[in-house]
C-alpha cells in the first residue's frame, strides 16, 4: 500500500487532560502537547480431516456481511501510567486487555504456557486450546514475524524492545477478535443480530460482534520489564504498518475507513482501586464529529509509515 502525502491535524477540546489522535490514509490528529502513552500452548498437530473440519467451522462462524460505514466506538481505560483497550480474542471469546501504543506496529498477549509472563494482571493468558477458530501461522502467512523452524515445524517470530528496557518474544497466530464490547462479559458470538450500519450503530458495546475480524497476533513466549508488571495484558500496536490493529481491521474489509482516532482523560491523583475506570474513546473505522469542540488544524506530516 503506497501512502500519499499526510497531514496532521489538532482538535477536540473538553474537560480535563485530553489527547485525541485521528489516523488515515491522508489525516492525523492531535491535542495535547504530550501522548503517553512460547512456549505458548498451540494445539496438537491434526490429522487432514481434523484440518478440514476445523476451516468448515471457521467458515461457518456469524460474520457481518458487509464493511461497516459507520465507526466502532470502544471505551478506553486507565492502567498504570498507560491507557489499554478491552479486546476478546477467539471462538467462544476470551477477553483480553492491550495497552494502546501509537508508535508500534504488533499486537501480543500471553498465551497459555507462557514463561514468566507476570501477575496481576486484569485476565488469565489467552487459551488457544479453547478456541475453535484459532490457528497457527507458518512460513508463507507470516505477517511482520521471521520464519524459523523448531521440533513442531514452522513458526513466525516475532520480537519486540522498547525505549524504557521493556521486551517481548513469541511466534504468530491467527483468530477472531473484536475490540471493545462490555466491559466484564463476553458478547455470544452465536446470536442474530441487525446488520444496520446507521450512525450509531457502532456506539452500542452490543454491536462489537458486528466489527468482529480475523486478527493476527503474537503469542508471547517470553516478555521482561514492565510487560510483566503492567496491569494490562499485552500490548496493541498502532502505528500505520500493516500489522497493527486497525490496518487489519480495514484490511479484512470490516470498516469501509482507513482511519482510526482517540480521545483520552488522565486522572492524575486516581487511586489504584480506580485505574480501570473508563477515561475516554477510541474509534476504529473513523471518527465521531459531535466529539469535536473546537476547529481542526492541519500540520505536515514528514515521515511516511512511521510511529505516531
Amino acid at each position: 500500500m503506497i501512502y500519499n502525502k499526510r497531514t496532521f491535524k489538532q482538535c477536540c477540546s473538553l474537560a480535563g487532560y485530553l489527547i485525541l489522535f485521528l489516523i488515515q490514509d491522508r489525516t492525523y490528529y492531535r491535542l495535547s502537547s504530550s501522548a503517553q502513552i512460547i512456549n505458548f500452548n498451540l494445539l496438537a498437530e491434526h490429522s487432514v480431516r481434523q484440518r478440514a473440519l476445523i476451516e468448515e467451522e471457521r467458515r461457518s462462524l456469524k460474520q457481518p456481511s458487509k464493511a461497516r460505514e459507520a465507526p466502532e466506538i470502544i471505551s478506553a481505560y486507565q492502567g498504570y501510567g498507560a491507557y489499554y483497550i478491552d479486546l476478546y480474542v477467539g471462538s467462544p471469546p476470551q477477553r483480553q486487555t492491550v495497552l494502546v501504543d501509537t508508535g508500534s506496529e504488533n499486537i501480543a498477549i500471553p498465551c497459555s504456557e507462557c514463561n514468566d509472563c507476570g501477575n496481576g494482571h486484569t485476565d488469565r493468558p489467552f487459551e488457544p486450546s479453547l478456541s475453535t477458530s484459532f490457528r497457527k501461522l507458518n512460513c508463507t502467512n507470516c505477517l511482520s514475524g521471521k520464519c524459523s523452524m523448531d521440533g513442531s515445524g514452522e513458526k513466525c517470530h516475532v520480537g519486540s524492545s522498547y525505549v524504557e528496557g521493556s521486551s517481548w518474544v513469541g511466534f504468530e497466530v491467527e483468530d477472531y477478535v473484536y475490540a471493545g464490547g462490555r466491559h466484564d462479559q463476553a458478547l455470544d458470538i452465536d446470536q442474530d443480530f441487525n446488520d444496520s450500519d446507521d450512525t450509531f450503530s457502532g456506539t452500542d458495546p452490543n454491536n462489537a460482534i458486528k466489527y468482529r475480524f480475523p486478527l493476527k497476533f503474537t503469542c508471547m513466549e517470553k516478555n521482561e520489564g514492565e510487560f510483566k508488571k503492567q496491569k494490562a495484558d499485552g500490548i496493541m500496536g498502532l502505528n500505520m504498518k500493516n500489522a497493527s490493529l486497525w490496518m487489519q481491521m480495514w484490511n479484512a474489509g470490516t470498516v469501509v475507513k482507513r482511519q482510526f482516532s482517540i480521545c483520552l482523560r488522565r486522572y492524575p491523583f486516581s487511586s489504584l482501586l480506580k485505574q480501570d475506570r473508563p477515561v475516554g474513546i477510541m474509534t476504529l473505522g473513523g471518527m465521531d464529529s459531535r466529539l469535536n469542540m473546537s476547529h481542526m488544524v492541519f500540520m505536515d506530516m514528514v515521515q511516511k509509515n512511521k510511529g505516531v
